[in-house]
């Protein structure tokens, strides 16, 4: 049985990393709110324009902020717990900028997948799409607590309008997302995973470096 879940997310001076925001909110498997931490991080490097613009945390900010390093010793790592889910928006791309603060034994659950399989139809699955098509609890868009909120209250809503816990949520997620998934880019975005051309499928499959597992997967079901 599934105990806790830490939802998780990071804002980074690039696409390559580099953490300058982190938050950490710890639930228990209802989704009731057990701890919770966050800070800004100086990331020891420069915080690119494109960066910048996405979440508007800039050099300045976090001149007098904890390095990683300096935030562990403050804190500890948030992430060590007793066998808990690490989830989270795109919760890959936050395991990866995060390295070896994540035990690989933790299991995932990324709230980005859990969207595709209940909201197929969804214009996208974009986490600031999802706190207005469902009136969700926020915070400030990109900024990590504020993404963590978002989560958390779209998780919330899952548990009180579908009856789900953490345990079936995790039995859900289990499966592949439906094809009739929205493409969220490229030349056919909008378009249902099951109308794209199969020459598309198989050039997307062979090209596109940002899809992500559950894309691939799908699109890779297609074709076999």
């Amino acid at each position: 049985m599934y105990e806790e879940l830490i939802v998780a997310d990071t804002e980074t001076a690039s696409i390559e990393g580099g953490v300058c925001d982190l938050a950490v909110v710890v639930l228990d498997r209802n989704f009731n709110q057990l701890a919770a931490v966050e800070s800004l991080i100086d990331p020891e490097r420069p915080i690119s324009p494109q960066a910048s613009g996405i979440h508007h945390i800039t050099d300045e900010m976090v001149a007098h902020e904890p390095t990683m390093a300096e935030f562990l010793d403050l804190y500890g790592n948030p992430f060590d717990r007793p066998n808990p889910i690490i989830g989270g928006h795109n919760i890959q791309f936050d395991i990866r900028v995060l390295g070896d603060l994540i035990p690989a034994e933790h299991r995932k659950l990324c709230t980005l997948k859990l969207a595709r399989i209940l909201w197929p139809d969804a214009p996208d699955h974009k986490l600031q799409t999802l706190r207005y098509m469902f009136r969700l609890d926020a915070g400030d868009a990109h900024r990590a607590m504020g993404d963590v909120r978002v989560c958390v209250s779209l998780l919330r809503m899952v548990r009180d309008q579908m009856g789900h816990d953490l345990e079936s949520l995790m039995g859900l997620l289990s499966k592949p997302i439906s094809l009739d998934t929205k493409m969220p880019f490229g030349k056919h975005q909008g378009e249902a995973l099951k109308d794209l051309p199969i020459s598309y499928v198989r050039w997307a499959l062979a090209n596109m470096t940002t899809l992500d597992n559950d894309l691939r997967e799908a699109l890779a079901s297609r074709i076999n």
